[in-house]
């Protein structure tokens, strides 16, 4: 059998679908059935196995990294399994509110403002986890660059001096 299963990001209070591929398992058996199942997910996210579907909707409590196990059985009692990462982003893990950060504009055409009264440390990385940008930042206002960034989703990450973690997702026009 052969394998394909890529990571997943899921954005608090947004409903989170995905559909494993059709050919994420393949068998050489000609005509086998497979049974699909899943395992070391977060009790928010569920799994239909008639249709290889994940669907849920996290929380900010919610916030975190999973590593979800999907394994693929055919009629001999064959199988093989592979894990993929489920990264939840939000509006903060620690309970941090607007009035200690602010991030804009959402969507933007490549360059975001954060705005708060701490230092921090900022981690930015597209949806397939590359970092685009990994910095301590000390100013109060600090624009980012990303107009040489693709259009899509990006994953700011955010440690504020106090403790607080802020991940927000940024989208790219």
């Amino acid at each position: 059998m052969n394998i394909n299963t890529l990571d997943q990001t899921a954005e608090t209070t947004y409903n989170f679908v995905y559909q494993l591929p059709e050919n994420t398992f393949v068998d050489i058996d000609v005509d086998d059935i497979l049974t699909i199942t899943a395992e070391n997910m977060p009790s928010w996210l569920f799994f239909n196995s008639e249709t290889a579907t994940f669907t849920g909707t996290p929380s900010n409590q919610d916030i975190d990294n999973y590593n979800i196990t999907v394994t693929a059985t055919d009629l001999m009692g064959a199988s093989v399994s592979d894990n993929f990462g489920l990264q939840v982003f939000g509006t903060s893990k620690a309970g941090a509110t607007s009035n200690i950060l602010d991030i804009y504009p959402n969507p933007t055409s490549g360059k975001v403002v954060i705005s708060t009264d701490q230092s921090y440390e900022l981690t930015i990385t597209d949806v397939l986890g590359r970092k685009i940008i990994q910095k301590s930042v000390n100013s109060q206002n600090e624009t980012i660059d990303l107009t040489d960034c693709s259009s899509g989703v990006y994953l700011f990450n955010i440690k504020l001096k106090d403790g607080n973690i802020v991940n927000e997702s940024i989208i790219i026009e």
